[in-house]
């Protein structure tokens, strides 16, 4: 998969990029898994960072709450007026709140080169300038201390609860394959490493967690991750749910 970039490999004369992340830590995620491709690509990255001389900016961007859309607005703002001053060259924009307001963005800010929904990463890679490589599917630029890193297990929601823009911004849920959740944590394990957050939308919707308990994940990956799961972060549970975490 190869497609030509949006802007010619010439105008790079740097290949530095900044990757800034708000929101949850779902969006620290897929921050990661964009960082690995473009790691592979040459790109030198740069997390988060205020004081970089990096040309190409992406903000992965949070549209839940009205304060987590104020923060990624006025950060969008900034780095358009950087742009607008000569103090970088690209600023591409990705996340939750493109995926929600896309169209609004585009007329509101129109200093960004790109908008990006949640599920465009290799749409942003080949963006500036890179190749999106499908064998690096799974692989991440961990951002975390060494000693603990984030697992997402699932991705969306089917409760549709009036209150929350989840399922509007993520879609339905979906889980990830044991199989691939194991592969990822058992890669992404350094020596030190002793805590992995279990980081999912609607942890107990997991496959077998109704039948068997929340827990069954947890049980499931330490018996075959040669690590110590010791927290997650179960956002969104039912009340029917509750007596089976706490047992």
């Amino acid at each position: 998969m190869c497609r030509q970039s949006s802007f010619g490999s010439s105008r790079m004369k740097k290949k530095i990029i900044n990757v800034v992340t708000l929101g949850c830590s779902k969006n620290i995620v897929d921050s990661e898994h964009l960082m690995a491709q473009l790691r592979r690509n040459n790109f030198e990255i740069k997390f988060d960072s205020n004081t970089t001389d990096a040309k190409i900016v992406v903000v992965n961007t949070c549209g839940f709450i009205g304060d987590a859309k104020e923060e990624s607005v006025n950060t969008i703002l900034g780095f358009a007026n950087a742009k607008s001053t000569g103090e970088i060259d690209h600023l591409f924009v990705m996340g939750c709140l493109a995926e929600r307001y896309k169209k609004e963005l585009e007329q509101e800010i129109p200093e960004v080169d790109r908008y990006f929904g949640v599920n465009n990463l290799a749409d942003i890679v080949e963006a500036v300038g890179g190749r999106y490589r499908d064998e690096l599917t799974g692989e991440r630029h961990l951002t975390t201390p060494h000693h603990y890193a984030y697992l997402k297990i699932s991705e969306g929601c089917n409760w549709g609860c009036g209150y929350c823009a989840i399922p509007l911004i993520r879609g339905r849920h979906v889980s990830v394959p044991m199989e691939q959740l194991v592969a990822e944590a058992d890669a992404h394990t350094y020596p030190q490493q002793q805590q992995q957050d279990d980081q999912q939308q609607k942890y107990a919707q997991y496959p077998q967690c109704d039948q068997q308990g929340p827990p069954f994940l947890l049980f499931s990956l330490r018996r075959q991750v040669p690590l110590v799961v010791q927290a997650h972060l179960a956002i969104g549970l039912q009340p029917r749910h509750l007596r089976q975490i706490l047992q």
